[in-house]
């Protein structure tokens, strides 16, 4: 839910939303302007992100955990794609923080570059984090023990299928960045549906052991 609200919020902000996503080569007065303007709200949302970010990965451990998988090759690769993914995180709201902090203090240089840094995470978040960390948890979903029903397995499958292609088309077309972000939101609906079930099954469990 949070992660939803990061990617969401820009896009009832009109200047962040035209920036973000209207443009491919905002001029560097309008970055400077629209940083100072919304140097708070970047912030808050910086948080937001890293915060929903490390929360998925415990999620995702956890699921691992529960299919009782840990020590298989997938397993270990879901760990590797979730280390790269936090990182990742943390270097997107570090140059969040630059932009906005630069930009509200007068230092043009700094915030234009620490931008135009941030702006290319579509472009790499899909091409080993997003891509492995689902395709290997497609694997441990499969092969460990029943934790979610199978659709979910083949959902995560195809999610790491379109991450990988994503990937491929952002490098060679920065404008493919907008499936990057499609698939997002995709990601934050199977991890809420996934959440859910989780919850009903455990009910379940609590209830009546043997089901």
């Amino acid at each position: 839910m949070l992660l939803a609200v990061y990617f969401g919020a820009p896009a009832v902000v009109p200047r962040l939303r035209e920036l973000l996503y209207g443009s491919s080569n905002p001029s560097t007065a309008r970055v400077v302007s629209v940083g100072a303007d919304y140097h708070l709200l970047l912030g808050v949302g910086s948080w937001i992100q890293g915060v929903g970010a490390l929360m998925s990965v415990v999620f995702f451990l956890t699921l691992v955990h529960l299919a009782d998988g840990g020590h298989t090759l997938a397993a270990r690769l879901v760990l590797i794609g979730n280390a790269v993914l936090l990182a990742l995180v943390s270097a997107e709201m570090l140059f969040t923080f630059t932009w906005a902090r630069a930009a509200d203090t007068g230092q043009v240089a700094t915030a234009r570059t620490a931008f135009d840094m941030m702006t290319h995470f579509v472009q790499v978040f899909p091409i080993v984090a997003a891509s492995t960390v689902y395709l290997a948890l497609a694997a441990v979903l499969h092969y460990g023990d029943e934790v979610l029903p199978p659709v979910f397995t083949r959902l995560a499958l195809a999610l790491g299928v379109g991450f990988v292609a994503v990937g491929f088309a952002g490098a060679l077309v920065p404008a493919a960045g907008a499936g990057t972000a499609a698939l997002s939101g995709l990601q934050d609906v199977w991890i809420l549906a996934a959440g859910i079930v989780l919850i009903q099954r455990s009910a379940r469990w609590v209830r009546d052991p043997r089901a």
